[in-house]
């Protein structure tokens, strides 16, 4: 067994207790010649300085073995990295002990003196319970069963190993061992390449002995051999062409060959429960198993383990021990089975060692798991016993949690140095990953008909549900009800509330119920739930809530606020109205914290008037309102307005202005006055609303004039910057997720793209057209598809979605198939209405008139199909789709089900944030050393808070691998891109954008040290991925082809790097024009391209219209135009120089022909001696001159016999 704190393969502890990898790379990394570690600060010393040491683990295998923790760890978070340790991995019944005293599995490890580094700690079993028995049953089974990817194992360092066999406990055999990380070792860690091209390759270089030192090491940089087999990157990702059914073979990859089979069956015996009598002898439960010998046992499970009983029948229960021979039981349900099988004995080590040989990051548990648009058809497998998902989740967590008691108790926690900061924001992102869970569990539960609303003679929209402590509601808008039954609030405090709201507020006669706005509410209310955390002032609390869209419903999941339940005698209404703007409630003590939270969200003190016309002052929108529950906290709830109306949008009820372009406006009036202040700086958040404002009319006026600044601004000069970023390559966006990520970063509303679509034509840049208006369009499918699957029964989901998708996209209808269309809300449902519904929906919601053209350009295209899928959380099996008319896209068996789409207000680390942005900063200014510094502390305490899978930390490794590549350290550069690449596809998607730019990266990186071969893999499997995203028309898809062009001319290809040079031409003067100066530089690497072929004519055409762009962009005394000159003169005087040769070959070999003739007259040659001698001539001879003697097709110049008859025959004919 060997050390598991290496750099390749970290401890990756989801709750962040084990990150020592960073420390142990700023350590190693050579940045300009030898680096002084106390530059880096306190982070580069010693680990015992961050309270991170080392103890042993006297394990109940007889084994001693070094395990790192931290002093701020509990002896829960110890039992965690346990459960991850080969050795313990099965173990879950026993108690640690430190010099005799037990520690508590809540108390931190700095509480008991006795543990200090190199201190020992003991585990000693303790008795089962009934709870405690079936979760060991369900780790073993987890152990044997579960996939790859879902179970993590860390290889165990031992100080002592165990000296024999400890019953009940047996110790693994050893692990793999630590690799040598060398560039070859780095190159071949992406197991992908491998298994697609069906050949296992080895790791020369780790098999050898290190030889030499760290020079000779590097030298072998450029010496990596690879056979053809391994280069051939066909299988995978064909460069000629592209398939969806590809990514089978990636799909299969990713997913991992088989594990070892160790046992048959492990189930719940038919002879439970044990009767009254059987309990009282300790019986807890009885289990079947079936060994792969093929013998089955019968197992009770007792408080001291687990022993096989004599029943072997089903007619006769027999409770006792088996009799005769050797007694079969032990502490352990594995240890059993290790007793009883000797081909588990044989088999459950290789099990480990499968697990353990892949990289933790591709099996740490992912916080938000993301489900794949595409899929591999499921293999139905018979089971011999089936537990419900709901029996599943409570054999892992039986307790119900108080969401809102823990979520509040962990906000209330200190935060005043770091070590506070960073447990605080642990345990809040773990609750919240916890409540996220469970919240998606119970929303699929109410829209899958399993649970009982709370009011069931209500309408079914205005039903609502409690399960596991967690409220759910319904926010779906074009339901149309009855105007006595509409109600106007989606919080728990409408459920309770005797009488119906109004729905109208004073002075807004005829505005229609928010229940038509509700879809676009909910998330504005989450949006102002992120807002007010971000606030983070003590005393001022919001619920946990996430929003579940699943089969067409929206269910809005929040935390129960303590009484609320109970109406005015459990909870307090001390803020706001309650009753839309009727009555207000105000108290000073509340109305101070308020204002702490709205002078950091820039919201202004502002009077409005009740339905009395009494004015009130307040801070929030008149909707948002405040309890103080039962527990004594102050909740605020209904925050969908925490910014200002959009006064571009006034015509939009739900339009408001981001919290981002609020923050940004603020930067701008600052940077053009330093000297106001931002805390100045406010907005009255009810300017434009419905409620009536009692503030005088010139503090309206002043107050709504500050709000057309801001629309102004957005308008004048975010999105005219937004789109010269995107024009200049600055910015690049692949699909609709990354579109829409980066217009919120930069505080722009979705409903902007029709703007963006505008000045983007005018400024030539289509590609961000194109984009903008697919998003327009899959929006529009979407809400179309939503109300079809509100308004049929679960049983035509299936032929529904087949119907819908193939009118969509190839405007095909089973005309005899009467199950999809036996429902009328189906049968409308052809191309033209789904044309007609993207047409009027993109000129009511984004001003932007969409045309039948465009349209029908943009539906028929893979990435257009992705993005419709992502977005409804529709799961497709992964095979060619063919885009034609009239012909079926899609049939029932290629529908794999539906997910939900889930979004939440995951609590952010604002230090690690901190840290990272401005590392980024010192990066960009090529400030090597303080960026090394500030991004290996961002790592680690963004891993500490919420594990390593987060785009974060992906973007960390990211920035670390460019710092270590220009330290010249290029195979920890490779890993470090490979880590991002894994934490990318795992929290994105294995088709993300981000994945396609780490692809590129990679490439790059590899070319650079003379990897061409590897290189051409990465690139070509970008190409795959961005051309499955956004189509082949797009700047980076040129980019990337011509990369794939230099990679195969370094491998001599040069038929091939001239194939791609020209796709990148046609897609540069496509997309960007045949001026642009990337079309140029097109240009210019085909005349390279073509001179190393010899083909100099080409060569001077190509740069001849090079030069001519680069005259017209950068001017005559620009550096490119001076090389562009001289390369233009080269080729030229080549291409002279060429034709002057051709020109005297050609004239001696015709002059050396014509003496072979003249001898032959002469009868001093024969004619069979005269034509060899021209066949040897013309076989030298250049395929120029060979050309030019006017052979076509390469074939070779007729001899003097030939040409005779050939005349012959001429003149024969004439004659005829």
């Amino acid at each position: 067994m060997t050390e598991s704190t290496n750099t390749q393969q970290p401890q990756a502890d989801v709750n962040g207790t084990k990150q020592d990898e960073s420390k142990s790379e700023q350590a190693d990394l050579p940045i300009d010649g030898p680096v002084d570690p106390s530059v880096f600060g306190e982070d580069a010393q010693e680990s015992e300085d961050d309270g991170i040491f080392s103890i042993n683990i006297e394990s109940l295998t007889g084994s001693t073995f070094k395990l790192q923790i931290a002093k701020a760890d509990s002896a829960i978070e110890i039992k965690q990295l346990l459960a991850e340790c080969v050795e313990t991995c099965y173990i879950t019944s026993y108690e640690l002990t430190v010099d005799g005293v037990k520690l508590d599995d809540y108390s931190e490890i700095s509480d008991y003196e006795g543990i200090v580094p190199d201190a020992v700690i003991k585990m000693h079993s303790t008795l089962y319970d009934d709870k405690a028995a079936r979760m060991h049953v369900h780790r073993t089974r987890d152990l044997l069963e579960s996939n790859i990817e879902e179970l993590y194992l860390s290889i165990t360092t031992f100080e002592k190993e165990a000296k024999e066999p400890v019953p009940s406990y047996p110790s693994i055999g050893d692990a793999p061992g630590e690799p040598h990380v060398d560039l070859a070792a780095a190159l071949n860690c992406d197991t992908e390449f491998q298994f697609g091209t069906g050949t296992e390759k080895k790791n020369k270089s780790s098999n050898k002995k290190k030889k030499g030192d760290e020079k000779q090491k590097q030298s072998s940089i450029n010496i990596i051999e690879s056979t053809h087999s391994e280069q051939d990157t066909r299988h995978l990702f064909p460069a000629d062409s592209f398939s969806l059914k590809s990514m089978d073979t990636y799909l299969q990859c990713t997913t991992g060959r088989p594990l070892p089979k160790c046992v048959n069956d492990i189930s719940m015996s038919g002879w439970n429960p044990p009767t009254g009598g059987r309990k009282l002898r300790g019986d807890l439960f009885y289990l079947q198993i079936e060994t792969l010998e093929g013998k089955q046992h019968q197992v009770t499970a007792t408080p001291s383990g687990f022993f096989i009983n004599s029943t072997r029948n089903q007619q006769q229960f027999i409770p006792t021990p088996m009799g005769g021979g050797k007694q079969y039981n032990s502490q352990t349900l594995l240890g059993l089975l290790w007793e009883i099988s000797p081909l588990f004995r044989q088999e459950f080590p290789k099990l480990l060692s499968a697990r353990v040989k892949k990289n933790p990051f591709q099996v740490t548990p992912v916080p938000f798991p993301v489900k794949k648009w595409f899929d591999l058809p499921p293999k139905q497998v018979y089971r011999h016993s089936y537990t419900t998902e709901q029996e599943q989740r409570q054999n892992r967590d039986p307790m119900h949690h108080e969401w809102n008691e823990e979520y509040q108790s962990c906000k209330e926690l200190a935060s005043g140095t770091i070590e506070e900061k960073i447990i605080r924001d642990r345990t809040l992102f773990k609750i919240h990953c916890d409540f996220v869970d469970a919240a998606t569990f119970g929303a699929k539960a109410v829209v899958d008909g399993q649970l009982l609303p709370v009011n069931p003679i209500d309408p079914q929209p205005n039903q609502v549900y409690i399960h596991n402590n967690i409220f759910y509601s319904f926010a779906d808008d074009n339901y149309k009800k009855p105007k006595e039954e509409q109600t106007k609030s989606q919080s728990p405090l409408s459920s309770i509330k005797s009488t119906p709201t109004s729905n109208a507020r004073p002075g807004a006669e005829g505005m229609p119920p928010i229940d038509q706005h509700a879809y676009k509410n909910s998330e504005n209310d989450m949006r102002g739930v992120i807002a007010f955390n971000g606030a983070d002032v003590r005393g001022v609390h919001t619920l946990t809530s996430a929003i579940v869209d699943y089969r067409g419903r929206r269910v809005i999941a929040q935390s129960i606020i303590p009484g609320i339940l109970q109406g005015d005698q459990g909870s307090k209404h001390v803020y706001g109205s309650i009753d839309e703007g009727v009555t207000f409630s105000h108290d000073d003590k509340y109305q101070e914290l308020i204002k702490q939270v709205c002078d950091k969200l820039h919201l202004k003190k502002h009077q409005v008037k009740d339905k009395e016309g009494a004015p009130h002052a307040i801070y929030c929108p008149g909707e948002t309102k405040g309890i103080v529950g039962s527990d004594g906290r102050f909740y605020v709830l209904d925050l969908v307005r925490i910014t200002p109306k959009d006064v571009n949008f006034l015509d939009q009820h739900t339009a408001i202005y981001r919290p981002e372009l609020i923050k940004s406006y603020v930067q701008h009036l600052r940077s053009k006055d330093s000297s106001i202040d931002a805390s100045q700086i406010s907005f009255n958040p009810d300017a434009f609303s419905t409620f009536e404002l009692a503030d005088d009319e010139e503090s309206i006026q002043k107050d709504q004039q500050a709000v057309r600044d801001v629309g102004e601004y957005l308008m004048g000069v975010v999105i005219p910057n937004f789109i010269k970023e995107v024009k200049s390559q600055e910015l690049t966006l692949l699909d609709g997720v990354s579109l829409v990520s980066v217009l919120h970063e930069k505080g722009i509303n979705v409903r902007y793209v029709g703007e963006i679509c505008k000045i983007a034509a005018k400024e030539n840049v289509q590609h961000l057209v194109d984009l903008c208006e697919r998003e327009m369009m899959v929006r529009a499918c979407q809400r179309e598809f939503n109300k079809m699957l509100r308004e049929i029964s679960n049983h035509q989901f299936a032929h529904s979605i087949e119907h819908f998708l193939n009118a969509l996209f190839n405007n095909y209808h089973h005309q005899q198939d009467k199950r999809a269309s036996s429902s009328s809300h189906v049968m409308h449902i052809t191309q033209e209405y789904l044309v007609e519904a993207m047409i009027q929906h993109s000129a009511a919601q984004y001003k932007h008139q969409l045309t039948q053209e465009r349209i029908h350009r943009i539906l028929p295209m893979m990435g257009t199909l992705r993005a419709f899928c992502l977005r409804v959380g529709l799961q497709i099996v992964a095979k060619d789709y063919q885009f034609a008319t009239n012909t079926a896209l899609i049939n029932v068996n290629d529908i794999l089900g539906l997910e939900p789409v889930v979004k939440h207000s995951a609590p952010q680390s604002s230090s690690a944030q901190g840290l990272l942005e401005v590392g980024r900063q010192q990066l960009l200014m090529a400030h090597m050393e303080s960026a090394f510094d500030l991004l290996s502390q961002a790592i680690v305490m963004l891993q500490q808070v919420k594990g390593p899978m987060n785009v974060q930390v992906a973007n960390c490794f990211s920035y670390l691998a460019t710092i270590l590549f220009h330290a010249n350290d290029i195979p920890q550069a490779i890993l470090h891109h490979y880590k991002s690449l894994i934490i990318n596809k795992r929290v994105l998607g294995i088709d993300s954008a981000a994945s396609c730019q780490v692809h590129q990266l990679l490439g790059m990186m590899c070319h650079n040290v003379g990897q061409s071969e590897f290189g051409l893999k990465h690139f070509l499997r970008a190409r795959y991925l961005l051309e499955l995203i956004c189509g082949f028309d797009h700047p980076d898809m040129a980019t990337i082809v011509t990369n794939i062009s230099m990679m195969y001319q370094d491998l001599g290809d040069h038929a091939m790097s001239v194939k791609f040079l020209q796709q990148a031409l046609r897609i540069n003067e496509s997309v960007l024009g045949a001026e642009h100066f990337q079309t140029g530089q097109t240009h210019h690497a085909l005349a390279i391209t073509y001179s190393l072929d010899r083909e100099f004519r080409l060569a001077v055409d190509h740069e001849r219209k090079a030069h001519k762009i680069f005259r017209l962009h950068f001017g005559d005394k620009d550096q490119r135009m001076v090389d562009s000159a001289q390369w233009l003169q080269h080729l030229t005087l080549s291409a002279v120089q060429q034709q002057h040769l051709l020109n005297q070959e050609d004239k001696s070999a015709m002059q050396t022909i014509k003496n072979l003739n003249d001898l032959i007259k002469k009868g001093a040659l024969s004619q069979q001696e005269s034509e060899m001698v021209q066949k040897e001539i013309l076989q030298k001879m250049p395929q120029e001159i060979l050309d030019m003697l006017g052979n076509d097709n390469n074939k070779q110049p007729q001899s003097s016999t030939q040409q005779t008859q050939e005349k012959k025959k001429k003149k024969k004919k004439q004659n005829k």
